[in-house]
């Protein structure tokens, strides 16, 4: 199966292809804090890209993943409205991912070498501004190389006074594994990760992104969808609508 995988939770445009044999081929446009994402731009060119890198047609792409959040509002609408569009014109499965879940695995692969025969306990911290955090907790076995990292915390906003009770909770569930904490998310509570013992990458690794390469993989071993059905998961109502509602677990629809 070759999977063309794209995430726009972020600033960062991640792009990524797992041909039928195996092969992974990634790129992204990383963008700065305070840089404006260009999702509309380079989205696609990073497709042919990686298209052309794996000497594929995109009518032989057989699936697209693509990252339904947490994240931002306007990025997330951008992916899933071009992912959906893709799946439409070329009559292929839409598998909808976690762009937390994606985080985990692409630390696990990043990471693997430091974790223990355990595995990690990957726990994702992302910005979601407002004074807030996405966060979420995942089991990657043995570096989860091969395997869905396992969901132990559903993805949430949380205020950064609440890491030291999620970190408590993860940790009740982590086993002996290890807990990192990954993600642009993870300096903003720094302290009160060092005080809950977590280790935290240094700032510059890439075990802090999500990898186009993991991306394809999830998208490999996820279900698809129905097209119409494929939405953000923005576990907070958006800016816009952030009064005018109870928050947690609100998923809105892209207009087909």
């Amino acid at each position: 199966m070759s999977v063309l995988a794209l995430d726009t939770s972020s600033t960062s445009t991640v792009v990524g292809l797992l041909r039928s044999d195996g092969a992974l081929f990634a790129a992204a446009d990383r963008r700065g804090p305070g840089e404006r994402a260009g999702h509309q731009e380079r989205m696609l060119p990073l497709a042919a890209e990686l298209l052309e890198r794996a000497q594929l047609e995109l009518a032989a792409i057989d699936s697209i993943a693509v990252g339904i959040g947490p994240g931002t509002f306007t990025g997330l609408r951008v992916g899933i409205a071009t992912a959906r569009a893709l799946a439409q014109a070329l009559g292929c499965a839409i598998v909808p991912v976690g762009s937390l879940r994606a985080l985990a695995l692409s630390a696990a692969v990043e990471l693997r070498e430091s974790a223990g025969a355990e595995g990690l306990v990957a726990l994702t911290l992302t910005d979601a501004r407002r004074g807030e955090l996405f966060a979420a907790a995942y089991l990657c076995a043995d570096a989860a190389l091969g395997q869905t990292p396992r969901e132990l915390l559903a993805p949430r906003a949380i205020a950064p006074g609440a890491i030291a009770a999620m970190i408590a909770q993860a940790r009740a569930q982590a086993g002996s594994a290890a807990l990192v904490a990954v993600g642009d998310g993870a300096g903003i509570v720094a302290a009160e990760l060092a005080h809950g013992g977590v280790s935290v990458p240094p700032s510059t690794s890439a075990a802090h992104l999500i990898d186009g390469g993991a991306l394809a993989r999830l998208g490999a071993l996820g279900e698809p969808e129905a097209i119409v059905a494929v939405a953000p998961d923005y576990c907070r109502a958006p800016d816009a609508e952030a009064t005018a509602g109870p928050r947690g677990g609100v998923r809105a629809g892209v207009p087909a």
